[in-house]
């Protein structure tokens, strides 16, 4: 989940833009997954949530969603009941204009990233707004909570082309990794990171936090980057896959799924943009991972399959060894990745989005 628009922000977000399956030298254990709740947003007669944009469990099995047509934040059961609902349309305390992501960061309380209002609102597990802060990152790709209670996020804000790439290849963009503290502050930076190209389906960077470091990685490489929790790097692993073909047909399909996505857009307007997205290029390989997990028993996950698939893989790996992989449904959106469970998104045949809930 990041914030991303523009171009550069759009090739940097397409968690759900463009995977490529991977091949690992050894066979990873295949986990068998049981859907555990599949909970719809809205149908004909009564709608949950108008966008289902990102969401959240929290230790003792409760949902956290966050609604960004109705820019309001959902506390439910485990089972799915609506426990308590927060926040509206606005700028004043409490309220939002784009809330952008969420998460858990400190003993289950639900931190709200708008980016828009430039604001982030710490929730109670109840549903009670405790405080609000303006972030020193004001633009931040992936945030994702960190287990000291703050955030770990790719920042592009001062982003500089790199030098020119051989052969007429788009050159990387280099950014940074920041360290944000629980006020906003922040408190570390590695500089001189790639975080993409400016390009709908170029290459971008995405990272994972795990219990005792983050790791970043680059979706056209196979290298994962270690970092402790003052951004330094501290080491580097090297993921026995191989690159697969992207595919004429997988890629054309990919794009008129973008292009379907335009907000507002008349047949026109996605026809123009599908062919710039064309014009823009194939790249020779699909990416390695579409996003990336961390989960808290050590293990990074790797989307690997494009929305277009007939199947959502993922690939689990620990000090950059394959050593898990996972096979569900088509078309799901993965919010994110805990020891024992996956939560994310479907759309169902009539265009509804529904959450859902693996556990193995």
């Amino acid at each position: 989940m990041t914030f991303r628009s523009s171009s550069l922000a759009l090739a940097l977000a397409c968690g759900a833009c463009g995977a490529g399956e991977t091949a690992p030298t050894e066979g990873p254990a295949r986990i068998e997954a049981t859907l555990a709740l599949d909970l719809p947003m809205g149908d004909e007669d009564s709608v949950l949530v108008g966008e289902l944009r990102d969401a959240t469990r929290l230790s003792d099995g409760r949902l956290v969603l966050l609604d960004g047509d109705r820019r309001a934040v959902l506390f439910l059961s485990p089972a799915g009941e609506v426990l308590a609902t927060s926040g509206r349309a606005g700028a004043g305390p409490g309220e939002f204009r784009y809330p952008a992501w969420l998460g858990p960061c400190v003993a289950d309380s639900v931190f709200v990233w708008d980016v828009a209002n430039d604001r982030v609102s710490l929730f109670s597990p109840d549903g009670a707004l405790a405080r609000e802060f303006r972030p020193a990152v004001t633009a931040p790709i992936q945030p994702t909570c960190l287990p000291t209670g703050g955030f770990a996020a790719l920042d592009a804000r001062n982003a500089a082309m790199a030098p020119a790439a051989p052969g007429g290849a788009v050159p990387l963009l280099r950014g940074a990794l920041v360290v944000i503290s629980p006020t906003g502050d922040s408190i570390a930076a590695h500089p001189d990171l790639p975080i993409g190209e400016e390009k709908t389906f170029g290459a971008f960077a995405a990272l994972a936090v795990l219990p005792d470091r983050i790791v970043t990685g680059l979706n056209a490489s196979a290298i994962l980057t270690s970092h402790n929790f003052a951004a330094d790097t501290v080491g580097r692993d090297s993921v026995p896959v191989t690159p697969v073909p992207y595919g004429t047909a997988r890629y054309e399909a990919m794009a008129d799924r973008q292009a379907s996505a335009v907000p507002g857009g008349d047949s026109a307007m996605r026809q123009m943009f599908r062919e710039m997205i064309l014009r823009e290029g194939m790249p020779v390989h699909a990416p390695l991972f579409s996003t990336m997990h961390g989960a808290p028993d050590g293990t990074v996950w790797w989307v690997t399959s494009l929305p277009v698939d007939s199947t959502t893989t993922l690939l689990g790996l620990r000090d950059g060894v394959p050593v898990h992989s996972l096979e569900l449904p088509a078309g799901i959106e993965v919010f994110e990745v805990g020891t024992d469970y996956l939560l994310g998104k479907r759309t169902d045949e009539e265009g509804f989005e529904r959450l859902v809930l693996y556990r193995w």
